[in-house]
């Protein structure tokens, strides 16, 4: 091989990794932004949550302050309970969510360990 058949190659080479590495940043770049939506959605499903427990809380402290044993008591446990419902859904959704996510962070490890063994070699 020639050495300018050489340079060739080595030229093609260059650019070849050069392509290679503009794709895997924008990979990255891609996984980031989602990784920010992803942290801006959990941050509002925990203020959602955060807002469920507390009125749970003051439907309880109005009904404890009333202290009737009528029929508003009863119908005040009821309302109490479908609350407690309504925040336990809440948090299985909550709960879901981790999941996905952890299923994400997996995928990203993954991502990384092959991106490094590509550089290792």
């Amino acid at each position: 091989m020639t050495e300018l058949a050489q340079k060739d190659a080595l030229l093609f080479a260059e650019l070849e990794n050069r392509a290679e590495e503009r794709r895997l940043i924008n990979e990255i770049d891609k996984l980031a932004d989602a990784n920010i939506e992803a942290q801006a959605r959990i941050k509002a499903d925990l203020g959602v949550a955060n807002d469920a427990v507390a009125g749970l809380y003051a439907e309880v402290s109005r009904a404890n302050a009333r202290g009737d044993t009528s029929a508003t008591a009863v119908a005040d446990a009821a309302r109490a309970r479908a609350l407690l419902a309504q925040c336990a859904a809440r948090y299985r959704d909550v709960a879901r969510r981790a999941d996905e996510l952890r299923a994400t962070v997996l995928g990203l490890q993954s991502f990384a360990r092959s991106v490094s063994s590509r550089t290792d070699q």
